[in-house]
């Protein structure tokens, strides 16, 4: 059990400066270029949604609307883009109205997303087996003349 605990205490203890530093690379980066790019570098380091939200709920001059749209943009999974903002008290009509602004401004990326998400390998019917054992042989019936 002591181990576990020390395993944990390390982790957090290396974590938690990183985490810190993404916060503060996030809100550098919204002050600087918005908040688009600071979700679109928040999501490149591995951050998720739900962290998103938290971070930047708290920015001043942040509508709840165009952080949604920025996430929407920045193509996460929809469903966890709704998760988050649901436990981040954000209403359903949040989501929609950013999701509706994401819409406008980022449509194309999102089509190609979800386009992209299509299974690519073809799937054909599978051909049964051949037996081996009929001696017919089969050709048309037309006669050409």
């Amino acid at each position: 059990m002591l181990k576990i605990l020390t395993a944990f205490l390390v982790l957090n203890f290396i974590y938690s400066p990183a985490f810190a530093a993404w916060e503060d690379d996030f809100q550098n980066l919204y002050r600087e270029k918005g908040i688009d790019e600071a979700v679109l570098s928040a999501l490149a380091d591995g951050a998720n949604p739900d962290q998103i939200i938290r971070v930047a709920l708290p920015l001043a001059g942040l509508t709840q609307e165009m952080l949604i749209k920025a996430l929407f943009c920045a193509l996460p999974q929809p469903d966890d883009i709704r998760e988050a903002a649901r436990a981040n008290a954000i209403s359903n009509a949040k989501v929609d109205e950013g999701y509706q602004l994401a819409l406008s401004e980022c449509a194309r990326q999102m089509e190609e997303n979800l386009n992209s998400a299509v299974i690519l390998e073809p799937h054909f019917p599978s051909v049964a087996p051949s037996d081996s054992t009929r001696t017919t042989n089969y050709g048309s019936p037309w006669k050409f003349e």
